[in-house]
């Protein structure tokens, strides 16, 4: 079978200005002896490379071509059934060694890098097979429910870099899905492949992973990624800014690129990539607040930058509110007084139902109002990860900036409950004040909130290790088991395992409890 390739690195071409020696020159083997050497030179009856020579394309070219005129099955005078199979092995031999790119490979890695490369292609073959058609708004919705990594991976691909058996590679391993085969191959792919479902996948992978060495790669895919979706946003910068938050590490002074690339996303058109943006930063905040290290230090520009943010939403939202609805203004239209009685009880029922129906619409579990007219605005931002960034970034100095409290307490009369709940959460991390805490405990209340803001709840409540509120975390019905244990540890870390202290114990017996 031919080879079929997709080139796995850019690669400088292969030994400029290489000095050339006369074919006649070179000593040929018989061609039927060389046919069964597994070197692919001396397949072609070559020297194979040395530190001191290297067969020229031209050579490579000549000397195909000369067992060619013996072993083409249309020219042969062989009358044996092998004829066709012989020529077949210098083909191959003449599609790898005749590519200066796949050349330098064999030349590196032999045969078990074209095999690789080969596991790339069938693969990557796969992908585009199966989502060609798929839009960015399409991939990015499939990517965060799990759909298409159900379709790429695998069962026996759900393991760690390093952690799989021994088949994954070489031959024979090739199989149906587009798994990375190693963190190089993960890191190249998000960088260079021609297929989007499969760097979607890529990127999907180094964050279930969480793949350090990638940060380096997550910072250009996010800065410098041009693929738009059919809405206008950027799809692959969304997944690389969430990638960033689960592996960078906390920043150490002003010229951090991850934190400062996740800054530039947030003045982004895309709202979506904001978010994204706004949780990663979230993300890495609480990462280092849970283990101290005086060295840790986010850029300046990124507290301006997440301040100002809040300032602006509290601003926009403060005028939002004061002015009237759609549904309001169309109310306007009606003079009530001078209607039939019946006709205004049903009319004012309308509008009640509408102004009921337009709250609940609020009450979404991420961000306010997303509708798709509203993914390029300036004015709607992801408030929830926002103000846990600053929260988890600022020191405590910050909880006397006078300013910065004023505009957090403005977030909790937000129409968004889990908008209201963080800005909760910041406050008891900038003041130590247990009624903001409680305000979270409350609302794991059953009936109070649904499955998933509540897992949100359990998580912040651990973040900041309100111990406390360990009891209502262990017996909130809606919530796994699992999750509320993971919780609980945090909020022992916070409290650095002493067992002389009385909530560590409360901790400890309600994780018992759980176990």
């Amino acid at each position: 079978m031919p080879f079929s390739f997709v080139l796995p690195v850019p690669l400088p071409p292969h030994r400029a200005n290489q000095p050339t020696t006369s074919l006649r020159a070179r000593r040929y083997r018989p061609a039927r002896a060389t046919l069964s050497s597994n070197n692919l030179y001396e397949v072609l009856g070559l020297r194979p490379p040395n530190p001191k020579s290297s067969p020229s394309l031209n050579e490579i070219r000549k000397a195909y071509l000369e067992l060619a005129k013996t072993l083409h099955p249309d020219v042969t005078t062989e009358t044996d059934a092998d004829a066709g199979a012989r020529f077949e092995i210098i083909a191959r031999a003449w599609a790898v060694l005749g590519d200066p790119s796949l050349r330098q490979i064999y030349d590196s890695t032999g045969h078990e890098g074209l095999a690789a490369i080969r596991s790339i292609d069938d693969r990557a073959a796969t992908v585009r097979e199966r989502y060609s058609a798929l839009d960015g708004e399409q991939l990015d919705f499939l990517s965060d429910t799990g759909q298409l990594i159900g379709g790429l991976l695998s069962p026996a691909d759900e393991a760690p870099p390093g952690m799989g058996d021994d088949d994954r590679t070489g031959e024979g391993s090739e199989r149906d899905d587009a798994c990375p085969r190693s963190v190089e191959e993960a890191i190249w792919n998000i960088q260079f492949h021609e297929d989007r479902s499969v760097k979607y996948y890529g990127l999907w992978w180094i964050y279930k992973f969480k793949v350090k060495q990638a940060e380096k790669a997550l910072v250009k895919v996010l800065r410098t990624s041009t693929e738009q979706t059919a809405l206008g946003g950027y799809g692959l910068r969304r997944r690389a800014a969430l990638a960033l938050g689960a592996v960078a590490a906390a920043p150490t002074n002003e010229n951090d690129a991850a934190v400062l690339a996740l800054k530039e996303a947030l003045e982004s058109p895309d709202y979506f990539l904001r978010y994204r943006a706004a949780e990663a930063l979230a993300n890495i905040a609480q990462r280092a607040a849970l283990v101290p290290d005086p060295t840790t230090a986010f850029p300046q520009v990124v507290v301006d930058q997440l301040k100002a943010m809040l300032q602006r939403g509290k601003q926009y939202l403060e005028e939002k509110n004061e002015s009237k609805s759609g549904y309001t203004q169309q109310e306007g239209l009606f003079d009530l007084e001078k209607l039939d009685p019946v006709v205004r009880e049903k009319l004012e029922k309308v509008f009640q139902d509408r102004r009921q129906n337009e709250e609940r619409s609020k009450r979404t579990t991420m961000t306010p109002q997303l509708g798709v007219d509203e993914v390029g605005s300036d004015t709607d931002e992801p408030y929830e990860w926002i103000l846990k960034a600053i929260s988890a970034i600022t020191s405590g100095a910050e909880a006397h900036d006078k300013q910065l409290l004023s505009v957090i307490r403005s977030y909790r009369n937000n129409s968004v409950p889990l908008v209201r709940y963080a800005a909760h959460k910041a406050l008891y991390a900038l003041t130590n004040d247990s009624i903001h805490a409680e305000e979270i405990v409350q609302a794991l209340e059953y009936g109070v909130e649904h499955h998933y803001s509540q897992r949100v709840l359990i998580r912040d409540l651990g973040d900041v290790g309100y111990s406390k509120g360990a009891a209502s975390v262990a017996s909130c019905p809606m919530v796994e088991n699992s999750f509320k244990i993971f919780a609980l540890k945090n909020m022992l870390a916070k409290k650095n395992h002493d067992p002389k202290d009385d909530d560590v114990r409360n901790v400890l017996e309600h994780m018992d409890s759980l176990l």
